[in-house]
């Protein structure tokens, strides 16, 4: 369905995925929101699937 409206699917890792991964690359999650959370109460065109996730990370090394 995303695919069909022009969103093109960039991968297909789950949460506990893209924080190991970001772990291995010397990454540190900061913050980790579905998209139920980041986009909380909105009607419109943008209100919540379950298709997306933000994730805000900082290198460990700085």
């Amino acid at each position: 369905m995303t695919a069909g409206r022009g969103e093109p699917w960039r991968t297909f890792l789950g949460p506990d995925e893209i924080r190991a991964l970001l772990r291995r690359h010397g990454f540190d999650v900061v913050e980790d929101l579905g998209r139920h959370e980041f986009l909380a109460g909105r009607a419109d065109s943008l209100r919540p699937a379950h298709l997306s996730r933000v994730v805000r990370a900082v290198r460990s090394d700085r």
